[in-house]
C-alpha cells in the first residue's frame, strides 16, 4: 500500500495492488450507508475481515473534497474510476488510467468549503504527518503480511516504509526505534475459545527516538482472537479503535 499526503497541497492518494472493486462495487462507493461487510444482514454478526462501520467514510470524505477512485479487477478488459463531490457522483464509467489489478483512492482540495479546518490543518502539518504515520504503524502491526510507504507529497520525502514482516517485534524495532533485546517475551495462550498472542517488553528496552523517550513504561502488542459474536465495535469513537464485550468478566481474567 503506498499512501501520498500533502498537508499543503490538500492532497491525500493511496494505491493498492489488492484485488480492485467491481463495477457494481464501484456503482455502490461513496454512497452513504453503503458497505461491502455482508450482502445479508444475518450474517453480520459472524465477523469480516473489511474494515469500516456504517458506510459513512468516503461519503464524508466527499462533502469535504474531490474524491476519485481508480480501481481494475483480474480477467477485465477495462479499469472504473468514479468521480464524487458533495455526495454526488459526477462521473463513472471505462477507465484505463489504472492498468494493473487493485484500487487508487485520490482526495484532492481537501477541507476546500470548510476555511477554518483549511487552515488548523495547514498549520500543522508535522502534526497531521505524524497522526497519519501512527495510524499505519498500527494497521501494519495487525496486517504483517503488507508492505505500506509512506511518502510527504510536498516535499517528495518518504517518511516511512514498512516491509512484510512474520513477527511484530521486528516491525517495532524498525519504526519505533526499539533496540533488539532477549528481553522481549513472546506470547501464546489460548482458553476455550479466547486465544492471546504477541510480545511485552522488558525494562531494559531502549527507546531511541526522542518523540516517545518520555514513555518509561514497558511497550506490548497483543493479539486477542475471539468469536465475532463476543464483541461488538464501539460506535461513539470515531477512530473504531474500541470494541465492547458482551461479557467482560472472562476476558479480563484471561488477559
Amino acid at each position: 500500500v503506498d499512501i501520498s499526503v500533502g498537508v499543503a497541497s490538500s492532497y491525500v492518494r493511496v494505491v493498492d495492488n489488492g484485488a480492485g472493486i467491481s463495477r457494481s462495487g464501484l456503482m455502490l462507493l461513496g454512497e452513504r450507508h453503503a458497505t461491502s461487510k455482508s450482502g445479508n444482514l444475518d450474517l453480520m454478526d459472524s465477523g469480516t475481515e473489511n474494515y469500516g462501520f456504517h458506510g459513512e467514510t468516503l461519503c464524508s470524505i466527499s462533502n469535504v473534497s474531490l474524491l476519485e477512485i481508480l480501481t481494475r479487477v483480474h480477467g477485465k478488459p477495462n479499469g472504473y474510476k468514479k468521480v464524487i463531490k458533495e455526495s454526488k457522483c459526477l462521473f463513472i464509467g471505462i477507465s484505463d488510467d489504472r492498468q494493473a489489478v487493485g484500487t487508487t483512492v485520490t482526495v484532492r482540495d481537501i477541507f476546500y468549503n470548510q476555511p477554518v479546518r483549511r487552515k488548523h490543518m495547514e498549520s500543522s502539518s508535522n502534526k497531521m504527518l505524524n497522526a497519519v504515520k501512527m495510524a499505519i504503524l498500527r494497521l501494519a502491526l495487525i496486517n504483517m503480511g503488507v508492505s505500506f510507504v509512506l511518502v510527504d507529497r510536498d516535499s517528495v520525502e518518504k517518511i516511512l516504509h514498512i516491509e512484510p514482516s512474520s513477527s511484530p517485534s521486528t516491525i517495532l524495532s524498525r519504526n519505533f526505534g526499539i533496540e533488539n533485546s532477549t528481553s522481549f517475551l513472546k506470547l501464546n495462550l489460548s482458553s476455550g475459545e479466547l486465544k492471546l498472542s504477541g510480545f511485552i517488553s522488558g525494562p531494559r528496552d531502549v527507546l531511541s527516538v526522542k518523540r516517545i523517550k518520555y514513555e518509561f513504561c514497558p511497550m506490548f502488542i497483543l493479539n486477542l482472537c475471539c468469536p465475532r459474536s463476543f464483541y461488538d465495535i464501539f460506535t461513539q469513537e470515531q477512530a473504531r479503535t474500541f470494541v465492547e464485550f458482551k461479557d467482560w468478566r472472562p476476558v479480563l481474567a484471561f488477559v
